[in-house]
């Protein structure tokens, strides 16, 4: 299974989710790829440094490497399962490329902690994780 994570930039809520999962399957001992994307990236920014902190503060994530990417029609295409951080991004998704069953957002929004301190980031990171729980109980998200 390929699981893409989707937000604005791709540099703080994906990337997040995109760590977040990963470590999770490899916990779990799932098999699955994890990627993350931005409806607007710019290519090759990196991680936020607040959302690297927060990885690292929360979860013990420190080796993460990031650059960001845009959302193509080959990632797109590539992906098993879209998950939007937002219902907002989830439209935009689907206007750009057509209705499809493997789109959807996180159980509730996540805030964009964008330009925010540590502590914003460490907020949005608990909405992803709760947010990735919810979808694995429902069955929604597996390996």
């Amino acid at each position: 299974m390929t699981v893409t994570f989707v937000c604005t930039g791709n540099t703080c809520r994906s990337p997040m989710g995109e760590a977040i999962l990963k470590k999770m399957a490899e916990e779990q001992g799932w098999k699955m790829r994890v990627e993350s994307a931005g409806l607007f990236a710019h290519p090759g920014s990196p991680v936020a440094e607040n959302a690297r902190r927060a990885l690292s503060d929360l979860y013990g994530i420190s080796s993460f490497h990031h650059a960001s990417q845009p959302m193509t029609q080959s990632l797109f295409d590539a992906s098993d399962l879209v998950i939007a951080m937002t219902a907002g991004h989830a439209r935009l998704l689907t206007e750009r490329f057509g209705v499809y069953d493997k789109i959807l957002s996180m159980p509730t929004d996540v805030d964009d902690p964008w330009g925010g301190d540590l502590a914003a980031y460490k907020k949005s990171a608990g909405e992803i994780e709760k947010g990735i729980r919810i979808l694995v109980e429902r069955g929604t998200l597996h390996a």
